[in-house]
């Protein structure tokens, strides 16, 4: 499991390096909705595992929490731009 949550933090990382070094507009809202959509399916994947048990409950709670938060803050994101 410890695997996936890397790759997970991995994977956050590039796209917001991503998204600090587009500057076209169109291709910054194209990648802040591929965003919502990457941690909307993260936040939901993550609160399954944790209701299945196939992931802990605190580990699960905090994918949960921080794949939530990432999602708030594209929505942010996309206000601004």
């Amino acid at each position: 499991m410890i695997y996936v949550l890397r790759m997970l933090g991995v994977r956050a990382v590039l796209l917001g390096v991503e998204l600090l070094c587009l500057k076209d507009p169109d291709e910054l809202d194209r990648a802040l909705r591929a965003g919502t959509f990457i941690h909307t399916s993260d936040a939901l994947s993550a609160a399954r595992a944790g209701q299945e048990g196939t992931l802990a409950r605190r580990p699960a709670m905090a994918a949960t929490a921080i794949s939530t938060l990432n999602v708030a803050l594209t929505f942010l994101a996309q206000r601004r731009n």
